[in-house]
Order: C-alpha cells, then sequence, then structure tokens
C-alpha cells in the first residue's frame, strides 16, 4: 500500500509489543482516565504506603512531604543521559529507595492496562522556596517487584504560566502545577502495578534547581527546599493516563513498514524478557521482508539510532 494511503499515525506499544496505525493523535478511543495519588502514613520511598487510585481521596492523610537538597539530587536513571550506551529503560530501585522521592502505586493489575497517548500529572503542590522543581515519572512494577521507567516530565516552578513568564512562588502557597510527560505506548500487563514519582530533581538529565529564585548558572550553592504535595478532595493530585480498550484496531508488524524505507538500517533497541537486559538490533529492511542481528553493543555515536544509508 502506498504510504500516503496509510493513516497518518503509527505507533507501537511496549510491554506487550504490537505494532499500529491510528487515524488521529490522541486515539479516538481513547479514555482518559485520572489515577489520584493518596497515602495513609506518608509516601517517602517505596517502603511507604502511597497509592494509586480510582476515586478521588476523601479520608487519610492529606499531603505528602519530603526535603530537597540539591547537594544530593535525586540520581537519574532513565535514557541516554551522558553515555551512549545508557539503557533507555532502568532499574528504579536506587532512586525509590530515596526519603524524597514519592511513591505511588496501584492495588495489583487484575487485567491488561493499555495506555496510549499523552501523559500528563496534575500535582498540587507547596514549597518554601521562591523556585523549585517538581518531576514525575511513570513505572511499571513487575510481578517480582522489579521497577522500570515509562516517561517522565519536569516542571520549573517559576515557568509555570509559561517559558515567558517567569514568576517567583510565594513560599508557602498552594499552586496546582502541570507536568508534561510526553506521549508513550505501554501495556501494563496483569499481576503488575502502575507506579508514579513525584521528586524534585532528576540529575544529570535535568539541571538542578538551586532554589533560590536566582538566574540559572549563578549560584555556587543552593538551598534545601521543604515540600509538600497535597492529595486531599480540594487538592486533588492525580495523573492522567489515556487508557484504551482492550482490543485495539489496526495492528500491523515491522514487514508491513512502507516500501521507502527499503535498504535503510535502523537502529531498535529493546529489552530482553526477565532477567531484563538490554540489546541492540540493527533491522534490514527490504521490500517487505525484515531482518535483524542481534548486537551487545550500539553503533559508534552519533549514528545509534539515526538512519543508515
Amino acid at each position: 500500500t502506498p504510504i500516503m494511503e496509510k493513516p497518518p499515525v503509527f505507533y507501537h506499544t511496549m510491554g506487550k509489543v504490537k505494532y499500529y496505525y491510528g487515524e488521529t493523535w490522541p486515539l479516538p478511543q481513547t479514555k482518559f482516565t485520572p489515577y489520584y495519588f493518596a497515602s495513609e502514613k506518608g509516601a517517602n520511598s517505596a517502603d511507604g504506603d502511597g497509592r494509586l487510585q480510582m476515586e478521588i481521596p476523601t479520608d487519610g492523610k492529606a499531603f505528602d512531604k519530603y526535603d530537597y537538597d540539591p547537594a544530593d539530587p535525586v540520581p537519574c536513571r532513565s535514557g541516554i543521559v551522558i553515555s551512549p550506551g545508557d539503557s533507555l529503560r532502568q532499574s528504579q530501585e536506587v532512586v525509590e529507595c530515596r526519603n524524597d522521592v514519592l511513591v505511588y502505586s496501584t492495588d495489583v493489575l487484575e487485567k491488561n492496562v493499555t495506555v496510549v497517548g499523552p501523559i500528563e500529572v496534575n500535582l498540587w503542590a507547596a514549597s518554601s522556596a521562591m523556585d523549585t522543581d517538581f518531576t514525575a515519572k511513570l513505572v511499571d512494577v513487575r510481578e517480582d517487584g522489579s521497577t522500570y521507567n515509562i516517561t517522565e516530565g519536569i516542571i520549573r516552578c517559576r515557568f509555570r504560566e509559561g517559558l515567558d513568564r517567569a514568576k517567583p512562588l510565594i513560599p508557602g502557597a498552594i499552586y496546582c502545577y502541570q507536568i508534561n510527560m510526553g506521549g508513550t505506548g505501554m501495556v501494563f500487563q496483569k499481576g503488575h502495578k502502575i507506579r508514579v514519582e513525584i521528586a524534585s530533581s532528576n540529575f544529570p538529565k535535568h539541571d538542578r534547581n538551586m532554589n533560590t529564585g536566582h538566574a540559572i548558572g549563578e549560584d555556587a550553592e543552593g538551598i534545601v527546599a521543604h515540600q509538600t504535595i497535597y492529595h486531599d478532595a480540594d487538592h486533588p493530585s492525580y495523573i492522567m493516563l489515556p487508557i484504551q480498550p482492550e482490543a485495539i484496531n489496526g495492528s500491523t508488524s515491522l514487514k508491513n513498514l512502507p516500501k521507502l524505507l527499503n535498504g535503510s538500517w535502523y537502529m531498535i533497541s529493546s529489552p530482553l524478557p526477565r532477567p531484563i537486559k538490554e540489546f541492540y538490533i540493527v533491522w534490514r529492511i527490504n521490500g517487505w521482508s525484515v531482518t535483524g542481528e542481534k548486537s551487545s553493543r550500539p553503533q559508534k555515536w552519533p549514528d545509534m539510532g539515526r538512519k543508515q544509508t
């Protein structure tokens, strides 16, 4: 089929790998569903009791607190940050053991949950600082308890109304932040959990906010920010997930990629089944057939992930 006759949206899902065409983005059948943050004693670290639930919390603790110290930022465990050999999907264990990371999880899923589309966190929060950051990360929790990143986002609070309208915070005041986490396609499988991490740093992927309110790069030392995340009936913090029906129409396969790609080389990074390990496949597309060669090493930077002629 000529490429111009194909639907304009082409995407794939992780968790249960399939390829699809769609007519619009977001997909027309999408049911945007809020999953609300809640806790009883506190959501600090994976040892806390933070929950993701379908109902707006009406009881339990109304907020969670943590301190963000720019001298000890949360380490980044997602994507290519410094080395081109970094894995796109990484264990979150070293992140979720920290008390400056809030962790909210669903109950064990009784059936597959398919999430395809744009992701956003609506966060009610206050800070002791005149400027700070808030981060959000969507995580897949497997049956054995291992955790892996799916997508993430960050907001610098002074730019909460736009990059052209920097405004300092009023310390202690409650604001509502929208954290754009981009788009994704993920099947959270039965027996897994859906998880959200909230923090104030993701270093070194994003520069540390020194919490002073000064211009970027002006401070050699920062100050500790005391952060409060609200999740009561008046301040319902949540992640909005684009839920899809159990059966999505339009499934295709790599062999149906348009002939426009004939003879091209593409580098694709793919996870192996448990234990999770990253490897690389170079796909060669000829006519309607696809052949691949597995490699434990990526191509030389900066060729990885780029079309080869």
